[in-house]
């Protein structure tokens, strides 16, 4: 279920247009692949972050919590502006694109969990977004 989720949430990022398809994932941590820092902004990468198992849902089915960062890097530096009408707005559409969104069959709407501003560099700011969702899992 986790291939799935992930590759969901890359979808329903990389439709965020000003990404221009720069969104990726990689395996634990919060920080990119070195390689990914000095890409062209906007880009996103994901994180899965771990799960945590939930209660017995009939006698088949158990809840399972997935988490998931979605990390959002946007252009710094030149004006006010500009981060209020072009680069902020990316972070909104991100959001929107995902929060309350069916993932699949076997899952509830995807919960937007908050954001927060992880750094600020020279010339981009980088946010984590954060995600869950409840599947559900065979129990045998």
């Amino acid at each position: 279920m986790i291939k799935e989720l992930t590759q969901d949430l890359i979808n329903k990022v990389i439709a965020v247009p000003a990404f221009e398809n720069r969104v990726g994932t990689n395996v634990g941590g919060t920080s990119a692949d070195p390689s990914m820092i000095d890409a062209p902004v906007p880009f996103a990468w994901i994180v899965y972050g771990g799960s945590s198992p939930g209660g017995e849902v009939g006698q088949e089915y158990r809840e399972v919590l997935y988490l998931f960062n979605v990390n959002v890097i946007i252009k710094y530096g030149s004006d006010q502006a500009d981060l209020l009408n072009n680069q902020f707005p990316i972070l909104e559409a991100v959001q929107q694109a995902v929060a309350g969104t069916k993932a699949l069959n076997n899952s509830d709407n995807w919960q937007y969990l908050g954001d927060n501003l992880e750094a600020v560099l020279e010339n981009r700011m980088i946010y984590t977004m954060r995600f869950a969702i409840i599947g559900y899992q065979k129990t045998s």
